[in-house]
Protein backbone atom coordinates (compact mmCIF):
# COMPACT_ATOMS: atom_id res chain seq x y z
CA UNK A 1 0.00 0.00 0.00
CA UNK A 2 2.75 2.56 1.16
CA UNK A 3 4.76 1.69 -2.47
CA UNK A 4 1.90 2.05 -4.19
CA UNK A 5 0.81 5.41 -2.69
CA UNK A 6 4.28 7.18 -3.70
CA UNK A 7 3.97 5.80 -7.38
CA UNK A 8 0.33 7.55 -7.26
CA UNK A 9 1.58 10.81 -5.51
CA UNK A 10 4.65 10.52 -7.96
CA UNK A 11 2.16 10.66 -11.14
CA UNK A 12 0.26 13.13 -9.25
CA UNK A 13 3.25 15.30 -9.25
CA UNK A 14 4.55 14.79 -12.40
CA UNK A 15 1.01 15.62 -14.35
CA UNK A 16 0.56 18.66 -11.95
CA UNK A 17 3.84 20.01 -13.51
CA UNK A 18 3.07 19.25 -16.86
CA UNK A 19 -0.17 21.28 -16.11
CA UNK A 20 1.64 24.15 -15.36
CA UNK A 21 4.05 23.78 -18.28
CA UNK A 22 0.76 23.63 -20.40
CA UNK A 23 -0.91 26.39 -18.71
CA UNK A 24 2.46 28.63 -19.00
CA UNK A 25 2.75 28.42 -22.84
CA UNK A 26 -1.12 28.69 -23.30
CA UNK A 27 -0.65 31.80 -21.35
CA UNK A 28 2.32 33.12 -23.35
CA UNK A 29 0.93 32.43 -27.05
CA UNK A 30 -2.22 33.93 -25.45
CA UNK A 31 0.08 37.00 -24.57
CA UNK A 32 1.47 37.28 -27.79
CA UNK A 33 -1.77 37.21 -29.87
CA UNK A 34 -2.84 39.72 -28.41
CA UNK A 35 0.02 41.93 -28.55
CA UNK A 36 0.19 40.90 -32.43
CA UNK A 37 -3.72 41.79 -32.76
CA UNK A 38 -2.93 45.40 -30.87
CA UNK A 39 -0.06 45.96 -33.67
CA UNK A 40 -0.80 47.97 -36.52
CA UNK A 41 -1.11 46.19 -39.99
CA UNK A 42 1.55 47.38 -41.91
CA UNK A 43 1.54 48.31 -45.86
CA UNK A 44 4.71 49.27 -47.94
CA UNK A 45 6.05 52.70 -47.79
CA UNK A 46 6.50 52.64 -51.38
CA UNK A 47 3.86 52.34 -54.20
CA UNK A 48 5.73 50.34 -56.53
CA UNK A 49 6.03 45.94 -56.94
CA UNK A 50 9.08 44.33 -54.76
CA UNK A 51 11.47 43.03 -57.99
CA UNK A 52 10.47 44.81 -60.37
CA UNK A 53 10.18 48.58 -59.24
CA UNK A 54 11.59 48.72 -55.71
CA UNK A 55 13.78 46.45 -54.52
CA UNK A 56 14.37 45.40 -50.58
CA UNK A 57 18.57 45.88 -49.74
CA UNK A 58 18.46 45.38 -46.12
CA UNK A 59 16.24 43.44 -43.73
CA UNK A 60 16.50 43.73 -39.81
CA UNK A 61 19.33 41.84 -38.48
CA UNK A 62 17.99 39.44 -35.58
CA UNK A 63 21.63 38.52 -34.01
CA UNK A 64 22.45 40.98 -31.37
CA UNK A 65 26.14 39.58 -31.75
CA UNK A 66 29.46 40.44 -33.93
CA UNK A 67 27.39 37.76 -36.75
CA UNK A 68 24.47 38.67 -38.75
CA UNK A 69 20.98 37.37 -39.33
CA UNK A 70 18.40 38.41 -41.37
CA UNK A 71 14.48 36.95 -40.57
CA UNK A 72 15.12 34.28 -43.62
CA UNK A 73 18.05 32.46 -41.68
CA UNK A 74 19.91 34.48 -44.73
CA UNK A 75 22.24 37.62 -45.17
CA UNK A 76 20.34 40.20 -46.70
CA UNK A 77 21.43 42.59 -43.97
CA UNK A 78 24.61 44.24 -42.09
CA UNK A 79 25.70 44.07 -38.37
CA UNK A 80 23.28 45.57 -35.91
CA UNK A 81 20.75 47.31 -38.52
CA UNK A 82 17.60 47.84 -36.89
CA UNK A 83 14.98 48.49 -40.06
CA UNK A 84 13.85 47.52 -43.37
CA UNK A 85 15.41 49.42 -46.28
CA UNK A 86 13.26 49.34 -49.88
CA UNK A 87 15.37 51.12 -52.68
CA UNK A 88 14.79 52.11 -55.95
CA UNK A 89 17.60 51.05 -58.89
CA UNK A 90 19.49 54.35 -59.31
CA UNK A 91 19.77 57.82 -58.27
CA UNK A 92 18.26 59.14 -61.62
CA UNK A 93 14.67 57.34 -60.66
CA UNK A 94 14.93 58.47 -57.07
CA UNK A 95 14.86 61.89 -59.10
CA UNK A 96 11.57 61.93 -61.09
CA UNK A 97 10.60 61.54 -57.72
CA UNK A 98 9.21 58.72 -55.48
CA UNK A 99 6.75 59.28 -52.64
CA UNK A 100 7.15 57.75 -49.41
CA UNK A 101 3.61 56.20 -48.02
CA UNK A 102 2.50 56.19 -44.40
CA UNK A 103 2.22 52.39 -43.29
CA UNK A 104 -0.66 52.68 -40.96
CA UNK A 105 -3.05 55.44 -39.56
CA UNK A 106 -1.55 57.02 -36.62
CA UNK A 107 -0.50 60.75 -36.04
CA UNK A 108 2.87 62.45 -36.39
CA UNK A 109 5.17 62.63 -33.51
CA UNK A 110 8.44 64.35 -34.83
CA UNK A 111 9.96 65.10 -38.47
CA UNK A 112 13.34 66.38 -39.99
CA UNK A 113 12.95 67.99 -43.25
CA UNK A 114 16.31 70.41 -43.63
CA UNK A 115 19.10 67.59 -43.50
CA UNK A 116 21.90 68.21 -46.47
CA UNK A 117 21.63 64.91 -49.72
CA UNK A 118 24.37 62.87 -49.89
CA UNK A 119 25.72 59.62 -50.87
CA UNK A 120 28.01 58.70 -47.50
CA UNK A 121 31.16 57.00 -49.27
CA UNK A 122 33.98 58.08 -46.78
CA UNK A 123 35.26 58.03 -43.55
CA UNK A 124 34.33 61.85 -43.10
CA UNK A 125 30.72 61.55 -44.99
CA UNK A 126 30.52 59.01 -42.08
CA UNK A 127 31.27 61.62 -39.18
CA UNK A 128 29.22 64.57 -40.80
CA UNK A 129 25.84 62.21 -40.24
CA UNK A 130 26.47 61.45 -36.55
CA UNK A 131 23.41 61.74 -34.44
CA UNK A 132 21.67 62.49 -37.66
CA UNK A 133 21.79 58.61 -39.45
CA UNK A 134 18.11 59.21 -40.00
CA UNK A 135 18.46 62.02 -41.97
CA UNK A 136 15.00 63.81 -43.10
CA UNK A 137 12.05 61.82 -42.05
CA UNK A 138 9.51 61.01 -39.66
CA UNK A 139 7.88 59.20 -36.59
CA UNK A 140 4.21 58.05 -36.45
CA UNK A 141 2.71 57.04 -33.16
CA UNK A 142 -0.01 54.41 -34.18
CA UNK A 143 -1.41 53.87 -30.93
CA UNK A 144 -0.62 50.93 -28.14
CA UNK A 145 3.47 51.69 -27.71
CA UNK A 146 3.61 50.85 -31.58
CA UNK A 147 6.01 53.84 -34.08
CA UNK A 148 7.11 53.45 -37.58
CA UNK A 149 9.92 55.50 -38.40
CA UNK A 150 10.63 56.62 -41.98
CA UNK A 151 14.27 57.86 -43.23
CA UNK A 152 16.59 59.04 -45.82
CA UNK A 153 13.93 61.57 -47.43
CA UNK A 154 14.67 64.27 -49.47
CA UNK A 155 15.50 67.64 -48.42
CA UNK A 156 12.39 70.30 -47.22
CA UNK A 157 9.54 66.69 -49.05
CA UNK A 158 8.61 66.57 -45.68
CA UNK A 159 4.68 67.12 -46.20
CA UNK A 160 3.26 66.63 -43.00
CA UNK A 161 4.32 68.37 -39.27
CA UNK A 162 4.04 67.18 -35.84
CA UNK A 163 0.77 66.97 -34.48
CA UNK A 164 -0.60 65.85 -38.04
CA UNK A 165 -3.32 62.51 -38.07
CA UNK A 166 -2.30 60.69 -41.05
CA UNK A 167 -3.85 57.72 -42.98
CA UNK A 168 -2.68 54.59 -44.54
CA UNK A 169 -0.92 55.31 -47.79
CA UNK A 170 -0.61 58.90 -47.51
CA UNK A 171 2.44 60.31 -49.32
CA UNK A 172 3.97 62.32 -46.58
CA UNK A 173 7.56 63.06 -48.34
CA UNK A 174 9.85 61.46 -50.89
CA UNK A 175 12.85 59.34 -51.03
CA UNK A 176 15.97 60.73 -50.86
CA UNK A 177 20.29 60.95 -50.00
CA UNK A 178 19.81 62.70 -46.58
CA UNK A 179 21.67 60.99 -43.48
CA UNK A 180 23.87 57.58 -43.41
CA UNK A 181 22.63 56.53 -47.28
CA UNK A 182 24.84 54.82 -49.99
CA UNK A 183 21.86 54.25 -52.24
CA UNK A 184 18.38 55.83 -53.01
CA UNK A 185 16.16 54.27 -50.46
CA UNK A 186 13.36 54.42 -47.76
CA UNK A 187 14.55 53.48 -44.51
CA UNK A 188 11.86 51.27 -42.20
CA UNK A 189 12.17 51.14 -38.65
CA UNK A 190 9.15 49.64 -36.31
CA UNK A 191 9.28 50.01 -32.38
CA UNK A 192 7.43 48.56 -29.44
CA UNK A 193 7.36 50.46 -26.40
CA UNK A 194 11.26 52.09 -28.20
CA UNK A 195 11.85 48.48 -28.92
CA UNK A 196 13.00 47.58 -31.93
CA UNK A 197 10.73 45.16 -33.74
CA UNK A 198 11.37 42.82 -37.17
CA UNK A 199 8.46 43.38 -38.84
CA UNK A 200 8.95 40.29 -41.21
CA UNK A 201 8.32 38.19 -37.74
CA UNK A 202 6.86 40.54 -35.12
CA UNK A 203 10.11 39.21 -32.84
CA UNK A 204 12.98 41.74 -31.15
CA UNK A 205 16.37 41.29 -32.14
CA UNK A 206 17.70 38.65 -30.33
CA UNK A 207 14.81 35.62 -31.29
CA UNK A 208 15.70 32.78 -34.21
CA UNK A 209 14.34 33.59 -37.89
CA UNK A 210 11.59 32.64 -38.63
CA UNK A 211 10.88 32.43 -42.39
CA UNK A 212 7.01 31.85 -42.01
CA UNK A 213 6.54 33.43 -39.05
CA UNK A 214 3.63 35.79 -38.67
CA UNK A 215 4.62 39.66 -38.99
CA UNK A 216 3.44 42.58 -39.30
CA UNK A 217 3.11 43.55 -42.47
CA UNK A 218 -0.38 43.07 -44.66
CA UNK A 219 -1.07 40.35 -46.52
CA UNK A 220 -0.22 41.47 -50.08
CA UNK A 221 3.15 43.60 -48.46
CA UNK A 222 4.28 40.45 -46.74
CA UNK A 223 3.87 37.98 -49.83
CA UNK A 224 5.89 40.61 -51.55
CA UNK A 225 8.25 40.58 -48.91
CA UNK A 226 8.77 36.94 -48.36
CA UNK A 227 10.29 36.66 -52.13
CA UNK A 228 13.08 39.31 -52.17
CA UNK A 229 15.74 36.60 -51.71
CA UNK A 230 18.03 38.42 -54.57
CA UNK A 231 17.00 40.91 -57.43
CA UNK A 232 18.35 41.78 -60.49
CA UNK A 233 18.90 45.88 -60.37
CA UNK A 234 19.89 47.24 -63.63
CA UNK A 235 21.29 45.76 -67.03
CA UNK A 236 23.24 47.73 -70.19
CA UNK A 237 25.89 48.26 -72.49
CA UNK A 238 28.75 50.32 -71.50
CA UNK A 239 32.26 51.19 -73.12
CA UNK A 240 34.08 49.18 -70.67
CA UNK A 241 33.93 47.29 -67.36
CA UNK A 242 31.76 49.15 -64.73
CA UNK A 243 31.17 49.18 -61.22
CA UNK A 244 27.59 49.05 -59.01
CA UNK A 245 28.71 52.43 -58.04
CA UNK A 246 28.66 53.77 -61.34
CA UNK A 247 25.31 52.14 -62.41
CA UNK A 248 23.59 53.90 -59.38
CA UNK A 249 24.91 57.26 -60.23
CA UNK A 250 24.30 57.37 -63.79
CA UNK A 251 28.31 57.25 -64.59
CA UNK A 252 28.10 54.75 -67.34
CA UNK A 253 30.68 55.72 -70.28
CA UNK A 254 28.37 54.99 -73.24
CA UNK A 255 29.95 52.48 -75.97
CA UNK A 256 31.75 54.10 -79.35
CA UNK A 257 31.31 52.41 -82.73
CA UNK A 258 33.96 50.03 -83.39
CA UNK A 259 35.27 50.75 -79.80
CA UNK A 260 34.96 48.33 -76.57
CA UNK A 261 31.46 47.08 -75.87
CA UNK A 262 30.74 45.58 -72.13
CA UNK A 263 27.11 44.37 -71.07
CA UNK A 264 26.72 45.00 -67.28
CA UNK A 265 24.52 43.58 -64.97
CA UNK A 266 24.32 44.35 -61.19
CA UNK A 267 22.96 41.61 -58.75
CA UNK A 268 22.13 42.92 -54.46
CA UNK A 269 21.78 39.98 -52.26
CA UNK A 270 23.88 37.03 -53.55
CA UNK A 271 24.41 34.27 -51.06
CA UNK A 272 27.74 31.70 -51.05
CA UNK A 273 27.15 29.29 -53.95
CA UNK A 274 25.23 31.53 -56.42
CA UNK A 275 26.39 31.98 -59.85
CA UNK A 276 26.34 34.35 -62.60
CA UNK A 277 25.81 33.90 -66.83
CA UNK A 278 26.06 36.93 -68.85
CA UNK A 279 25.65 36.14 -72.92
CA UNK A 280 25.81 38.95 -75.66
CA UNK A 281 24.47 37.45 -79.33
CA UNK A 282 25.21 39.20 -82.56
CA UNK A 283 23.91 38.25 -85.68
CA UNK A 284 26.86 36.12 -86.06
CA UNK A 285 25.84 34.29 -82.67
CA UNK A 286 27.90 34.19 -79.42
CA UNK A 287 29.60 38.42 -79.28
CA UNK A 288 30.93 37.78 -75.92
CA UNK A 289 30.00 35.88 -72.99
CA UNK A 290 30.96 35.34 -69.17
CA UNK A 291 30.39 32.75 -66.46
CA UNK A 292 31.69 33.26 -62.56
CA UNK A 293 32.42 30.81 -60.20
CA UNK A 294 30.54 30.00 -57.17
CA UNK A 295 30.78 32.92 -55.19
CA UNK A 296 32.53 32.10 -51.69
CA UNK A 297 30.95 34.96 -49.18
CA UNK A 298 27.65 36.37 -49.68
CA UNK A 299 27.71 40.03 -51.88
CA UNK A 300 25.41 42.97 -50.88
CA UNK A 301 25.89 44.70 -54.39
CA UNK A 302 27.85 42.46 -57.16
CA UNK A 303 28.41 44.30 -61.11
CA UNK A 304 29.13 41.36 -63.55
CA UNK A 305 30.31 41.87 -67.01
CA UNK A 306 31.15 40.37 -70.62
CA UNK A 307 32.26 42.13 -73.86
CA UNK A 308 35.13 42.89 -76.26
CA UNK A 309 37.78 45.00 -77.02
CA UNK A 310 36.36 45.40 -80.88
CA UNK A 311 32.66 46.48 -80.61
CA UNK A 312 30.19 46.67 -83.55
CA UNK A 313 29.43 48.42 -86.53
CA UNK A 314 26.31 51.24 -87.25
CA UNK A 315 23.46 49.19 -87.78
CA UNK A 316 24.47 45.91 -85.87
CA UNK A 317 22.29 44.92 -83.04
CA UNK A 318 23.31 42.84 -80.15
CA UNK A 319 21.55 41.02 -77.35
CA UNK A 320 22.20 41.06 -74.22
CA UNK A 321 20.92 38.12 -71.29
CA UNK A 322 21.96 37.64 -67.84
CA UNK A 323 21.06 35.10 -65.28
CA UNK A 324 21.44 34.44 -61.46
CA UNK A 325 22.00 30.32 -60.88
CA UNK A 326 21.04 29.35 -57.44
CA UNK A 327 21.18 25.95 -55.81
CA UNK A 328 21.71 24.26 -59.82
CA UNK A 329 18.40 26.65 -60.75
CA UNK A 330 18.13 29.96 -62.85
CA UNK A 331 16.04 32.00 -59.73
CA UNK A 332 16.62 35.44 -61.93
CA UNK A 333 16.44 36.39 -65.64
CA UNK A 334 16.52 38.76 -68.04
CA UNK A 335 16.63 38.32 -71.81
CA UNK A 336 16.31 40.91 -74.35
CA UNK A 337 18.60 43.86 -73.84
CA UNK A 338 19.50 45.25 -77.18
CA UNK A 339 22.11 47.91 -78.30
CA UNK A 340 22.95 48.88 -81.83
CA UNK A 341 24.70 52.55 -82.99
Amino acid sequence: MYRDGLKRTGRLFKMKIRLQFQVAALFSAMMLTRVMAEAPELSLPLNCTIGESCFVQNLVDLDTGPAKQDPFCGSATYDGHKGTDIRVRDIAEMRIGVPVLAMADGRVTGIRNSAPEKLVETKADRRAVAGKECGNGLAIDHGGGWVTQLCHLAHGSVRVKRGDRVKRGQPVGRIGLSGFTAFPHVHVSVRKDGDVVDPMTGQKPGNACKPSGKGLWSKSAGQQLRNATAALLQTGFAGGPVTSSEVMKNKIRRPAENGPLVFFAVFINLQPGDRIELQVSSPEGVFAQSKTDPLVKPKATYSAYAGRKSGIPAGVTVTGTARLFRAGRVIVEKTGVEFSF
